[in-house]
């Protein structure tokens, strides 16, 4: 079976403030206990995409941890 190769999505335009509100709603509502999914749903983003931004959450604020 031949391989195909998987389109890339284009990024979306989002401006970095935008970028940063998003951050500040995931951690708003990662620490009141909503799942991944939920958060996801909520924002209007996959999953895949809160993982990502609770990565980048915990990255920045490692020193507090």
């Amino acid at each position: 079976m031949p391989e195909t190769k998987r389109e890339k999505r284009p990024k979306s335009k989002k401006s970095p403030k935008e970028y940063e509100d998003r951050l500040r709603m995931v951690t708003r509502l990662f620490i009141r206990g909503i799942s991944e999914a939920e958060i996801a749903q909520a924002v209007g983003v996959d999953q895949s995409t809160i993982s990502r931004d609770l990565d980048e959450i915990r990255k920045r604020n490692q020193k507090y941890f």
